[in-house]
């Protein structure tokens, strides 16, 4: 990463100097590279700040292309746009205990990001069908959440609330429809 990172920033001041189309390209591809192994390590949880860190990134971009075309428009968008992205990306952060680098370089410490093989300190405790029935009949409540992909299906098919139908009269079955 740090040598992709470096060639960037080589081929970047090469452009800069020289002008060339060809240094431009290899700057091209060297920026995907580096964006690619940057968000690549980034999984589970920690996507959505990294996509709200990307937002704030091209909140910057647009405002640096506002200086660059003297468009004040674009520098007040862009930077309204990147630092609230920041702010996001910053308490989402907070809310989760980790800190922005963490998030992003935390894969590139090493180890296995296949499982870990270390020995957990809180306890582990297993239950059979029969504990849990004796837990629930000494329960004075319980409380039963239905999954989300089954309230997403259900509240899809209902049909509207709203007084208007909702597909044209001649299309409009006669038989009672089931809600």
């Amino acid at each position: 990463m740090a040598a992709v990172l470096l060639a960037a920033v080589a081929a970047a001041a090469a452009v800069v100097f020289t002008g060339s189309l060809p240094l431009a390209a290899l700057l091209l591809v060297l920026g995907l590279a580096a964006g690619i192994l940057l968000v690549l390590p980034v999984g589970g949880a920690d996507v959505p700040i990294v996509i709200s860190l990307l937002n704030a990134f091209t909140g910057l971009a647009v405002a640096a292309s506002g200086v660059v075309l003297g468009n004040v428009l674009l520098v007040v968008a862009g930077t309204l746009v990147g630092a609230s992205g920041t702010i996001l990306t910053r308490a989402m952060a907070a809310a989760m205990g980790r800190s922005v680098a963490g998030i992003l370089f935390g894969a590139f410490k090493g180890g296995s990001t296949a499982g870990s093989t270390a020995v957990s300190e809180r306890p582990v405790r297993s239950s059979s069908a029969e504990d849990v029935a004796v837990l629930l009949g000494y329960a004075q409540r319980v409380i039963i959440v239905p999954a989300t992909a089954w309230r997403w299906r259900r509240a899809s098919t209902q049909r509207p609330s709203w007084p208007w139908p909702s597909k044209p009269a001649a299309s409009r079955s006669t038989s009672p429809s089931i809600p």
